[in-house]
């Protein structure tokens, strides 16, 4: 498997921003809701995985299907 190029990692870096900002933007949001709005660029995995980075990154919680920014306010 070959390593990604600075342009890949770029445009992941670029992506996982602005679903954050998305979020954020909205302060809380479905996730199938967002999902929907984004399915034509992202794949469910590549989807579930950007969520799961923000959680992890203490951005964003889940509670049922609904994603709520807790992040810093901007």
């Amino acid at each position: 498997m070959n390593a990604p190029s600075a342009k890949q990692l770029g445009a992941a870096v670029a992506t996982v921003a602005a679903v954050a900002e998305a979020i954020r933007g909205l302060g809380q949001v479905p996730s199938g809701e967002l999902y929907a709005n984004v399915c034509g660029t992202l794949s469910l995995q590549q989807y579930e995985q950007i969520i799961a980075l923000l959680k992890r990154a203490d951005l964003v919680s889940e509670s049922g299907h609904m994603l709520s920014w807790v992040g810093p306010k901007l």
